[in-house]
């Protein structure tokens, strides 16, 4: 159930039409519009079991994870109008304004999170305290898996766009079944850039984990429109350079109280 606190922030957010709120999963095709959803506090199991035939070594050491606070998700990967509209521009190498923007370096989508923060600040739509970011790669992994636990879901081409229907090009997002919480595009389109870097596992709790560190590299994870089920798994994760740029990479929002994450120079 949402606190007082969460059912005012959506009425404020659904009131200046910042975002739109709907409980029932979209039907496929139908378009995406700018529509955010609360991701509930939890507990998961990160990375892939060991041993499994899919563990290629960077998602060893399957741990425990737990996230004390909940987040809003953007249920979809963000569009080129969207960006352009921000931004004025559009670097993306599949046009299209429902088609998720890409081509973009990790610091770019940074800069798109910040400068919309300032935007909606100055329109007073959001508090001082609130800000657009891109989330870290444990609330992105907890959010495509949506308390399930396969590690390669059953139904990847009623969910993805992928190297078997995708035909090596970005779709309009939306276009699949969303998953168990409403989230379109989590695997297959773009490749989603995370906030943090990808590092390695240890057999531990953790908590709340947002690992920074001075290196020129971030996670991204989900896969693209040319992966196939080897990396179409919410586990799969790989690392890309803060400043390089690919049309297989694009990137999601999500809302919530301030933190600290590392800024693009």
């Amino acid at each position: 159930m949402l606190s007082a606190a969460k059912i005012c922030l959506l009425a404020m957010l659904i009131a200046t039409g910042c975002a739109t709120f709907n409980p029932q999963p979209r039907k496929r095709g139908q378009g995406a519009g700018v529509s955010i959803r609360w991701m509930p506090p939890g507990t998961f199991k990160m990375g892939t079991p060991k041993k499994h035939p899919m563990n290629n070594g960077t998602e060893s050491k399957q741990h425990t994870v737990r996230l004390t606070e909940g987040f809003w998700m953007c249920d979809h990967e963000v569009t080129q109008q969207e960006y352009e509209q921000v931004m004025g521009n559009n670097p993306s190498h599949f046009k299209g304004p429902n088609h998720p923007v890409e081509n973009i370096t990790w610091k770019e989508a940074v800069k798109y999170c910040e400068k919309l923060t300032q935007q909606e600040r100055a329109a007073g739509r959001i508090a001082e305290d609130q800000e657009y970011r891109l989330p870290t790669e444990a609330e992105w992994e907890f959010a495509a898996r949506a308390e399930t636990t396969t590690v390669v879901p059953s139904n990847l081409n009623e969910i993805s766009w992928n190297i078997t229907n995708a035909g090596r090009s970005t779709h309009p997002v939306a276009g699949k079944l969303p998953n168990e919480w409403g989230l379109y595009d989590m695997l297959g389109n773009v490749w989603e850039y995370c906030s943090d870097n990808r590092t390695f596992y240890e057999e531990k709790i953790v908590i709340n984990p947002n690992q920074i560190d001075p290196g020129d590299t971030r996670a991204i994870i989900g896969g693209a429109f040319d992966s196939d089920a080897r990396v179409l798994r919410p586990a799969k994760r790989w690392h890309y350079g803060m400043d390089g740029r690919q049309p297989q990479i694009g990137f999601r929002l999500s809302f919530g109280k301030n933190r600290k994450i590392q800024k693009p120079k």
